[in-house]
């Protein structure tokens, strides 16, 4: 009796370590569940044309291109990678280095999606942005210009499109806008990041300077009051300045990244956690120092600086770098 008695009691105690084992278990995968780690990646500018550079390294944005995919895919755990806009120079407007970036993409082991760009969109007469977009049909680009993915659960990643054929302005028309509305609508238990090319924010560092109206969304008033009627939008992240800028509006963070090809010739990781509300950023340089040095001489140099700044063009380079907000290495939001 004793015995039986006994191999019952361990028998309890089998199951419910078994039991706690299991529940451990689901609440660790949960936990996992809880992270998303991405890379948003704009302003490419991938080019097999001849072009002289100004504040942009086109003739060797190929060999830049390269290394980093060869470094996205030993990065762990990463979920998802968004291409966001500009991925080609396109000087002469007929996708013509289209064949060897499609190759290079090849290469690319993470799942991605792609946005436009006004630099995709700038196109002979003959063209229009869907001859882009059909490359990318599994990236995104199926039915629409613009798409909805959950790379990882309650994760959902919306990616817009700013681009205006043959114009280096953005907006998001009419009919997107309201598809956005119901998209937003329809879900509002998710963590939600939204993505585009040209900025909903001015970027600003120590300056008021804002060399030309295209650098910002049109209509960016417009869509920053929609979103303000969805708490579930967390960030919005966007390129196109070539700058490194993080701002909080309300409850939502604005984040403009830099490009690999213009100093400081860096892209971040992005670890987003639901949990605890916050996103870690690990910012990385490419690894070309040379290049990284004449992108910087290049951008002193060019007429962009002395717009900025006649007198003293150099501080273009604090501009590009960002302050002390835009190169946190963990941003804490709004629950």
């Amino acid at each position: 009796m004793f015995k039986f008695y006994k191999k019952g009691l361990i028998g309890l105690a089998l199951l419910i370590i078994g039991l706690n084992l299991f529940i451990n278990l689901a609440d660790a995968k949960q936990a996992r569940q809880r992270i998303f780690k991405m890379v948003f990646l704009p302003d490419i500018h991938f080019s097999t044309e001849n072009k002289k550079d100004d504040w942009v390294l086109y003739n060797e944005s190929f060999v830049i291109f390269q290394d980093v995919i060869t470094d996205l895919n030993k990065i762990k755990d990463l979920d998802f990678i968004v291409l966001g806009g500009d991925l080609l120079e396109n000087k002469n407007k007929n996708l013509e280095s289209m064949p060897l970036f499609l190759d290079s993409l090849q290469m690319l082991k993470p799942p991605y999606n792609v946005i436009l760009g006004d630099r995709d969109v700038d196109l002979e007469k003959k063209m229009s942005k869907y001859d882009f977009t059909r490359e990318f049909k599994r990236h995104g680009l199926k039915d629409k210009t613009y798409w909805q993915t959950e790379p990882v659960k309650d994760f959902l990643l919306v990616g817009l499109d700013t681009s205006v054929a043959n114009s280096k302005y953005g907006e998001i028309n009419f009919q997107q806008l309201l598809w956005l509305n119901n998209v937003l609508d329809d879900n509002k238990d998710k963590f939600i990041i939204i993505l585009m090319h040209h900025p909903a924010i001015k970027i600003h560092y120590k300056t008021k300077f804002h060399p030309d109206k295209s650098f910002i969304l049109a209509n960016a008033i417009q869509f920053r009051a929609l979103i303000a009627n969805y708490p579930q939008v967390k960030m919005v992240v966007s390129g196109h300045h070539h700058a490194n800028y993080a701002e909080k509006r309300g409850n939502i963070l604005y984040m403009n990244m830099p490009s690999i090809v213009t100093y400081p010739n860096e892209y971040k990781i992005l670890t987003i956690n639901s949990k605890s509300n916050s996103i870690g950023v690990e910012t990385r340089k490419i690894k070309f120092r040379q290049f990284v040095k004449k992108a910087k001489n290049d951008l002193i140099n060019s007429e962009y600086a002395s717009k900025y700044n006649p007198r003293n063009p150099k501080k273009i380079l604090d501009f590009q770098r960002g302050g002390k907000l835009s190169n946190k290495k963990r941003y804490y939001l709004y629950k």
